[in-house]
């Protein structure tokens, strides 16, 4: 008797276990009337990338997410490469190396770097220098200048737009500032501070024609973009 009521708890978890799974494949079976088709191409609108002029690009703040929008520039440490390579060896299933060498060329080059922080702006000088997508037995084509003030990076006159990813508090700031001096940008989320900076902002980019975006990278995905027409239908 024992030894029979010892494997109750056991039971009783398989019967909860076989209770909650066909109350979901019950509810499964009421939600099929309402599934939405969304086609499986690609969302993302491709856009023709001009090869005449190439666009001189400074970057404010490499840190991590300095970083990151420099590899979705096309820019990334040749020790980073060296990784992707050796784990690409050890596991087919790793494509990190190869989907970055399938990233569009955006006919750009990084001519200025700018870092309060010493080791960051060092290392964003290395992975703005690897133009070719090289590992570390490659050679730097191109290597840009250490401003250590975004003020001397935004008078540089081979600059054309600027990548802000410093902390937060800057960004609205270092924006306006950039407008003033006809440089275009892409500045990291959150835009600014405060209300009165926004309007700002916006005066700004308005009086002095730049191209600006702020970076909703999210919105701008492509499972995003179908969960949206998902919405919709």
């Amino acid at each position: 008797m024992l030894k029979g009521l010892a494997t109750t708890p056991i039971l009783g978890l398989f019967a909860y276990g076989w209770y909650k799974k066909r109350k979901y494949d019950l509810l499964l079976e009421k939600t099929k009337p309402y599934t939405v088709n969304i086609e499986t191409e690609n969302l993302v609108p491709l856009r023709n990338v001009s090869q005449k002029k190439q666009i001189r690009l400074g970057i404010i703040g490499t840190g991590g997410r300095g970083s990151y929008l420099l590899k979705a520039a096309g820019f990334v440490h040749p020790e980073t490469i060296d990784h992707w390579i050796k784990a690409a060896l050890e596991n087919t299933n790793d494509k990190r190396y190869e989907e970055f060498l399938e990233q569009e060329d955006l006919n750009i080059i990084v001519t200025g770097v700018c870092d309060i922080y010493t080791a960051n702006a060092e290392r964003g000088v290395q992975i703005a220098s690897n133009i070719n997508r090289e590992p570390s037995d490659g050679k730097a084509t191109i290597k840009p200048t250490f401003y250590k003030t975004y003020q001397e990076l935004l008078a540089a006159d081979n600059i054309d737009a600027v990548i802000i990813a410093t902390p937060d508090h800057w960004h609205g700031t270092i924006t306006i500032e950039a407008a003033k001096a006809g440089k275009h940008v892409y500045c990291e989320k959150p835009m600014t501070w405060t209300v009165e900076e926004t309007y700002e902002v916006r005066k700004q980019v308005k009086e002095n024609n730049i191209v600006f975006q702020l970076g909703h990278q999210n919105r701008q995905t492509e499972s995003n973009i179908k969960a949206k027409k998902a919405y919709e239908q």
